[in-house]
């Protein structure tokens, strides 16, 4: 069966229905959309009725096709113009200025000035494009950032401090009269240790 002899046993209605749903993928929307006085659960019932029949299936799948094809020709357009920037291709800007108060002929305002000009990406431009290029590709994948490289640096240097003043506490608190409260294992670990060190330099 050939495509628009498909598309002609769609109801008006049914084609509606389609259009509805392919903007949130809400067939319960899409069903109030055609039918707004029906109830929810009734919607949600006849909305996926209608997405399990075969012509309906058949117009949807056609038109995601069609999406598919043109976001992916939109997102290699983006890569190209990227790549472009980033290996810092020369690049063309036109600009016309036109005078609207004299016109040619058939009326068409008559330009007054034509410019192209050539330029080059800056390297700030490039070293961004290059960027960009390289978080798509994944080439900075185990590459960890330098900020979070920082902060896990500076959060163990807190925690390395915090463990030093709990044993400057342990140190100090006579024998007998010890309470120490170590939410870390590893860290109350560390703790039990110097205080065996501790005791047999004390013998």
């Amino acid at each position: 069966m050939k495509k628009k002899e498909r598309v002609k046993k769609l109801n008006k209605r049914h084609k509606c229905f389609c259009d509805e749903y392919l903007k949130d993928f809400n067939a319960t929307r899409a069903y109030k959309a055609i039918y707004p006085t029906v109830k929810d659960e009734t919607a949600a019932m006849n909305g996926g009725k209608l997405l399990r029949n075969a012509e309906v299936s058949s117009y949807l799948s056609e038109k995601l096709k069609k999406t598919e094809i043109k976001s992916i020709a939109s997102l290699n357009d983006i890569l190209r113009e990227i790549t472009a920037v980033a290996m810092r291709k020369p690049r063309k800007t036109i600009f016309k200025q036109y005078d609207n108060t004299k016109k040619d002929k058939s009326g068409t305002p008559k330009i007054v000035c034509d410019k192209t000009t050539v330029s080059q990406p800056s390297d700030k431009a490039q070293l961004k494009a290059l960027e960009l290029l390289a978080r798509y590709y994944n080439v900075f994948m185990n590459v960890e950032d330098p900020e979070l490289t920082k902060a896990k640096t500076d959060k163990a240097k807190a925690e390395a401090k915090m463990a030093q003043l709990q044993v400057k506490e342990i140190q100090n608190d006579s024998p007998g009269n010890r309470t120490v409260i170590v939410d870390d294992i590893s860290k109350l670990k560390e703790l039990r240790d110097h205080e065996s060190s501790t005791t047999k330099q004390g013998d």
